[in-house]
């Protein structure tokens, strides 16, 4: 069967029902190339298991168009392994709603690239919650830009542990004067 689904059009693609789609193993899954992934309609992208979505590939995830990114529901995303966070282009990472940024585990957080936090949108970051801002790591702090800054909340701001705090090398002085103007008492070393 997986040499058949490497064969399949966009026409055939399409007619697959959530039965159909359901019930793909994993080997099946991972038959399907770029283009049949983005041949997927959004509701059969949504009709995937989430265990399902932990076995595509890097090409197939890659290849998902950015509408199929901003239709993956809660269940999926949580599904999403390390490497498959990954993996995420920049492009694709800007089209996450800000409610699938929340939806993402504190685990996952954490595996997001120093090359993917810098396209974080002013939205996204002020969907984070204090488990995924408290769960970052210093390559991450270190990645979010300048301008990214003013974005967090001062709420957020404050989220930040003391040891998180001195990774904002470049950007030290406006999250001080952040964390200033958030009525929060640091001191400057």
């Amino acid at each position: 069967m997986p040499s058949q689904i490497a064969v399949f059009t966009k026409d055939q693609i399409q007619a697959l029902t959530m039965e159909q789609i359901q019930s793909l193993t994993w080997l099946q899954i991972k038959s399907f190339t770029s283009i049949q992934i983005q041949s997927f309609k959004l509701l059969q992208i949504q009709s995937f298991l989430p265990i399902q979505i932990a076995v595509f590939t890097k090409d197939q995830i890659q290849s998902f168009t950015l509408l199929q990114i901003k239709s993956l529901t809660e269940n999926q995303i949580s599904f999403f392994t390390p490497l498959q966070i990954q993996i995420f282009t920049p492009e694709q990472i800007l089209f996450f709603t800000k409610e699938q940024i929340s939806w993402f585990t504190t685990d996952q957080i954490q595996v997001f690239t120093g090359e993917q936090i810098p396209y974080f949108t002013k939205e996204q970051i002020q969907e984070l919650t204090m488990e995924q801002i408290q769960s970052l790591i210093a390559q991450q702090i270190q990645a979010f830009t300048k301008d990214q800054i003013p974005y967090f909340t001062d709420m957020q701001i404050q989220w930040f542990r003391t040891d998180q705090r001195k990774f904002f090398k470049v950007i030290r002085i406006p999250i001080i004067n952040k964390l200033k103007t958030s009525s929060l008492i640091i001191k400057e070393n």
